[in-house]
């Protein structure tokens, strides 16, 4: 049976960022804000979507996403 690993959403070792309160960990709102933002497409080539429920994101394209102007 597969174990799932909590990581810190402030691991910079590690890529990937599962589950919207890690991503809005990193951008800094809320899991519900990552939805909406998701939804809209604010996040797209940074977030994506995995069947229903699970997204995941990349760290430094989330980050390039909130520095740029």
């Amino acid at each position: 049976m597969a174990r799932r690993v909590e990581l810190n959403p402030n691991d910079d070792e590690v890529d990937a960022v599962w589950g919207a309160e890690a991503i809005g960990a990193v951008i800094g709102r809320s899991a519900s804000q990552v939805y909406y933002l998701l939804r809209i497409g604010v996040l797209d080539g940074a977030v994506k979507k995995l069947g229903n429920k699970t997204i995941v994101g990349s760290r430094r394209r989330l980050r390039e996403l909130v520095t740029s102007d």
